[in-house]
């Protein structure tokens, strides 16, 4: 099933996968309302999560530090 993240919210799935996040938009006028519906989006995950993006941008520097943090336990 393909939801967009305004549709997905309130379902759950066992595995969610969002694609794109290197093209949120993350000016000033946009970074809080793009980090909320990334959120829901996130959210939805039971059990898997898969993230994509290319770009830099605010969401995949944070996505990467995350996970560069995770990582090095």
């Amino acid at each position: 099933m393909l939801l967009s993240r305004h549709s997905s919210k309130g379902l759950e799935f066992d595995t969610v996968i969002l694609g794109g996040v290197g093209e949120l938009a993350d000016d000033e006028d946009n970074l809080a309302q793009e980090a909320r519906l990334l959120y829901v989006g996130m959210t939805r995950a039971r059990r898997r999560l898969l993230v994509t993006g290319s770009g830099n941008n605010w969401f995949t520097d944070r996505l990467h530090e995350m996970s560069s943090n995770y990582c090095n336990r």
